[in-house]
């Protein structure tokens, strides 16, 4: 053997050496690191196998079922955001086929939706994977440390009002789970402040996008956090003598630009499926506003009367004037509000021509009327806002989990409403025994305290997490 073969020979095996130690290095890195990651996962896994186990599939009431089943229409684009309408359908489809139907493609299917116990078993597994994936990724961001992220896993565990809404089919599923994605980005955001790149503003911004698209209220999320957000770090960093405008503001106007995106991006995809679909675009804001109408309900006759002929003098539209004062008799003549009944008159009685003109022409002169009753607002109105809201705050965990079971039994009362739903199996369960499975003990750990005490109890750990997280990285710099 030549010299030069035996050097290259050597060569060959250090290089094959020095490969193996990388390997073996890296692996046992990733097994230090895998507690880290395998204790939190199991532990956020846990509530949602017993969940699986003792509840059945919980409803958001007909909400969801046009959700699921109606074909690309104003009610599954306009007024239902169309994000959770299409993702839902795949594991429906498969669902579906799995469990022996007539074998159709992916298009037709979300088209023309069945529904079965198998599909709406595979939805329901997706969005308790999605919950503890998204769930996982949001404390990854507060915290480093296996007892750190164990311990916000276990506390994260605990809440079933994420658990139970993983359970039930609906958009509202979704928009929560985006939520702990929007909140793991934002955090990682904020932690590289101000020298955000430029990666992390689009994965954001598409997140936001997402979310608008899944429910419509989400838009004031995606307006309002970034720039809000932006604005308190650079108030920060001028109160502790660090702020450089040059720097700060270029972060704001960036997060700004970001937000904006977003808006356009969900507004540009709804217009895009309303043209596929064949559907005139139009705003369902109106159309939502008839059901908080309520609060005119106990208003005296003689002062909801000249309430509403403001209203109407307000409205642009002479169609909308003239439905104000129908609405007006409508609360002289029926002792409670009942906004789908009165839609349904008010459409039948005001607009004629084919049903697409008609439903195009009632949404418009709604959301005249809803401007008209939002700009400016009224006192009874800003009063019953105000009231709301602070109700909200009183309501606990247990409430919002526990009035899913009340949304679920809405089939009973509404059978026509949701055919397809009579032959699964939650609604072969007597409606008694399907609204006693809201008196499990985990789904009251938490009834004791109001929203408003669990949202300061919960920004304890997360606090003390992220303040571990920096004291670390610290430690390393």
């Amino acid at each position: 053997m030549s010299w030069g073969t035996q050097q290259q020979d050597e060569y060959c095996i250090g290089s094959a050496t020095r490969l193996i130690i990388a390997r073996l290095e890296i692996t046992r890195s990733r097994l230090r690191d895998l507690p880290q990651t395998a204790f939190p996962v199991v532990i956020l896994a846990l509530p949602s196998l017993w969940i699986l186990f003792n509840l059945p599939p919980l409803w958001r009431d007909v909400d969801a079922y046009v959700q699921t089943t109606y074909p690309p229409a104003p009610q599954t684009i306009l007024l239902h955001g169309p994000l959770y309408c299409t993702l839902s359908r795949m594991p429906l489809w498969l669902g579906y086929l799995a469990s022996g139907g007539r074998f159709v493609w992916a298009g037709h299917f979300f088209e023309h939706s069945q529904l079965t116990d198998a599909g709406v078993l595979a939805l329901i597994l997706a969005q308790h994977a999605a919950l503890v994936w998204a769930a996982f990724y949001l404390i990854t961001a507060c915290a480093t440390g296996v007892v750190a992220r164990t311990s916000l896993a276990v506390f994260f565990a605990c809440q079933p009002f994420f658990y139970a809404f993983a359970q039930c089919v609906g958009s509202e599923t979704l928009s929560l789970i985006l939520m702990l994605v929007v909140a793991g980005a934002a955090l990682r955001l904020v932690r590289c402040y101000p020298r955000v790149r430029a990666a992390d503003w689009v994965v954001l911004s598409a997140l936001l996008c997402c979310c608008i698209l899944t429910r419509k209220i989400n838009l004031v999320l995606a307006a309002a956090m970034l720039p809000l957000t932006m604005t308190v770090l650079a108030l920060r960093d001028w109160w502790r003598g660090q702020f450089r405008w040059r720097r700060q503001s270029r972060v704001w106007f960036a997060s700004f630009g970001v937000a904006v995106a977003a808006i356009v991006w969900a507004t540009a995809m709804t217009h895009l499926l309303c043209w596929r679909a064949g559907i005139p675009w139009r705003p369902k804001f109106g159309y939502t506003v008839i059901w908080r109408l309520n609060f005119l309900q106990p208003i005296p006759p003689l002062s909801r009367a000249e309430l509403l002929r403001d209203v109407a003098a307000r409205c642009n539209r002479p169609d909308s004037a003239r439905l104000v004062k129908f609405l007006r008799d409508w609360f002289e003549k029926h002792p409670a509000w009942q906004p789908a009944r009165f839609a349904r008159d008010a459409r039948r009685n005001f607009f004629s021509g084919a049903e697409e003109k008609r439903d195009a022409d009632f949404d418009l002169a709604l959301d005249d009327i809803a401007h008209a009753f939002l700009l400016p607002p009224s006192a009874p109105l800003r009063t019953a806002a105000l009231r709301d809201f602070f109700f909200g705050l009183t309501r606990g965990q247990t409430d919002a989990a526990t009035s899913l079971f009340q949304s679920t039994t809405y089939f009973f009362a509404h059978p026509d409403e949701m055919p397809q739903c009579a032959s699964l199996s939650t609604f072969q369960i007597p409606e008694a025994d399907l609204l006693r499975f809201s008196n499990l003990h985990y789904l009251h750990w938490w009834s004791f305290l109001s929203m408003r005490a669990w949202l300061i109890g919960a920004g304890l750990p997360a606090q003390m997490a992220s303040r571990s997280r920096s004291a670390s990285a610290s430690w390393v710099r």
